[in-house]
């Protein structure tokens, strides 16, 4: 249950550094993987322990209501980020040539065929 919620973050975590520039190779994938696992180890030991104490200090009703306005926040920090990042996706370009391997660049459904250094969109 809970690798449905990591694979696609870890995918999205690593979609983001490849949009800021770092480059797709073994070394941005390491760092993506060491940085995503120790937070993801850190937030699974911090989590209770900090989650107990705000229990025992404030009691339950309050524990509950606090995660509840952090899972409407983050809903709604979501929901401002999606926005403007799908409107502002490039098109999905698919470069075929005889020494070039697919490259992919960009999101959409417009494909680009380099043959014989001629380009041709397909849809």
């Amino acid at each position: 249950m809970v690798g449905c919620s990591l694979i696609p973050t870890f995918k999205g975590v690593l979609q983001g550094a490849l949009q800021i520039g770092m480059p797709e190779n073994m070394d941005t994938h390491g760092i993506v993987s060491g940085y995503f696992n120790s937070l993801f180890s850190l937030g699974a030991c911090l989590g209770p322990t900090v989650g107990g104490a705000f229990v025992d200090k404030f009691g339950f009703r309050w524990g509950s209501t606090g995660v509840a306005c952090l899972f409407l926040l983050a809903a709604c920090l979501t929901f401002l980020y999606g926005i403007p990042s799908s409107m502002s996706r490039k098109p999905l370009t698919y470069t075929v040539s005889q020494t070039d391997y697919l490259k992919i660049e960009g999101e959409n459904s417009s494909v680009e065929i380099m043959t014989n250094g001629e380009a041709q969109n397909t849809v």
